[in-house]
């Protein structure tokens, strides 16, 4: 009850918002942290600093100096911060998600500072800025969570008497969590991480006191201890509401995903075997083409796993499904097969949002096909009825998007040259990279790609990837050693 009406209100206080922007709020029937609530991206990066401004001004006594001191310090903090995003974070600055994680990540960050100073006998070592810098690595990236750590480090020395101590030890801290973030690989590693924290905290602290900086006392250990507290139970406690809320999708959940015994993985190799071990491969391949540009491998080898669940609805209508010679395409019209075969990216993203799979992974399976032409359907019904003007194109074309990401591209151009390779019989290296470079000039010419920023140095490096995964697959012999032998 309380959270359809905390829901309710929050919904008509965004609709006001909302009025002036062609972007909808949605309302389902799931609870409320997993609601897509969008705001205009001008009006977060405004009200983010407000915000922050006016909990800073509860810190210092209403002068004009003072206040425009204030204005200048938060101006110039999100200033630098915006700057950052038009050159460096591109993606971040058009995602709304993102940005409001990102402030609500900072507002409580000053916030946990106010509390810890209204607290006697308490010091700065206590607020867990570590903590939410690490939360900020693995909800949106390494980057974002080292300028969150110097605006939050350098607010928390500011906001405590302008302590060089207080600034010198969280920006220490927060660069070792940040360093293990990236080890955090299942929920077990959170809590090793804070007995990690205790160690790395007390030796700063027995550093400041060697270097005569801070005068040693036993209540510091202690502090350090709450410290590392504070900072498994932040994460144990708002890592998966607030994934779930801002569509992040954290390397934890991913890996969780990848697990064989969920529910929709186990369907897909009980019910389409066929298309089971299709994934697997694209998922190989997709993989080591991420790592060749360097983009999220695992959100591509995850999305690989799920890109074809659409199958499971009617998977006799797949040659990898097909176990007998009976094809029952052959029982019905081009329109029809092609209308069934399109069909699974549309089944796909319907039985992604019934297993609740993150949004993220649903973009996966939605774009995998871009708006790609079925071609071979779409001949058969030109060659069977003489009447050409009575098919359209686009009606033998998936309806989309086209990617919008690296990552849906690279498995748009795994799972073509998967399915391309394994219908032909023999092959040979020439063949190999003959198809593979066929298959990525033609989608780059259908402009399936012109909605990603990918270079043509990506594609490069794409196509020799490919290949290369694709070689060992089939094990192909490279010329040299088809001589040799």
């Amino acid at each position: 009850m309380i959270r359809k009406f905390i829901r309710s209100i929050l919904l008509k206080l965004l609709v006001l918002i909302d009025k002036n922007t062609k972007e909808k709020i949605i309302t389902t029937k799931f609870y409320f942290w997993n609601k897509e609530i969008r705001i205009p991206s001008i009006l977060i990066i405004l009200i983010i600093p407000l915000l922050i401004f006016l909990i800073l001004l509860l810190e210092i006594e209403p002068s004009f100096s003072k206040i425009t001191g204030l204005i200048i310090f938060v101006g110039f903090a999100f200033g630098i911060f915006i700057l950052y995003l038009q050159k460096e974070e591109t993606e971040l600055k058009n995602n709304n998600d993102a940005l409001m994680l990102v402030g609500l990540l900072g507002l409580m960050g000053i916030l946990s500072i106010e509390i810890v100073k209204s607290i006697n006998n308490s010091t700065a070592f206590i607020v867990p800025v570590c903590g939410f810098t690490i939360l900020t690595a693995l909800l949106l990236n390494n980057r974002i969570a080292i300028m969150f750590l110097i605006f939050i480090s350098t607010l928390c020395g500011v906001l405590n008497e302008f302590k060089l101590e207080y600034l010198i030890f969280h920006l220490m801290s927060g660069f070792v969590g940040i360093y293990l973030s990236d080890r955090i690989n299942n929920r077990n590693d959170i809590f090793q991480t804070g007995l990690f924290m205790i160690v790395i905290n007390s030796l700063i602290i027995i550093s400041f006191n060697l270097l005569s900086y801070l005068e040693f006392k036993i209540i510091y250990f202690l502090h350090i201890i709450i410290n590392s507290g504070l900072l498994v139970m932040l994460i144990y406690v708002l890592l998966f509401p607030l994934e779930t809320f801002f569509s992040r999708l954290t390397k934890l959940k991913l890996l969780e995903l990848s697990d064989f015994n969920q529910p929709l993985l186990k369907r897909l190799a009980i019910e389409t075997p066929g298309t089971y071990q299709h994934s697997l491969l694209v998922a190989s391949i997709s993989e080591n083409a991420a790592k060749a540009i360097g983009i999220n491998s695992l959100l591509v080898r995850v999305g690989a796993f799920y890109h074809d669940i659409g199958k499971i609805i009617k998977p006799e209508y797949f040659i990898e499904n097909q176990i007998t010679t009976n094809n029952p395409h052959d029982d019905i019209s081009p329109t029809m097969s092609g209308l069934v075969v399109i069909s699974h990216v549309k089944e796909g993203v319907n039985l992604a949002k019934k297993y609740n799979l993150d949004k993220p992974l649903i973009d996966l399976i939605e774009q995998h096909h871009g708006t790609s032409l079925l071609s071979m359907f779409y001949q058969k019904a030109l060659l069977e009825n003489s009447n050409s003007k009575e098919y359209k194109e686009e009606d033998f074309r998936y309806p989309g998007p086209k990617p919008q990401t690296k990552e849906a591209a690279v498995l748009m151009l795994s799972d073509a040259c998967e399915a391309s390779t394994r219908a032909i019989g023999e092959l040979n290296t020439n063949k190999l990279k003959e198809i593979v470079e066929k298959i990525i000039n033609d989608k780059l010419n259908d402009g399936q790609l012109s909605e990603t920023n990918l270079t043509f140095s990506d594609l490069d490096k794409i196509s020799k990837s490919i290949i290369n995964s694709l070689i060992s697959i089939h094990h192909i012999r490279t010329e040299y050693e088809t001589n040799k032998k």
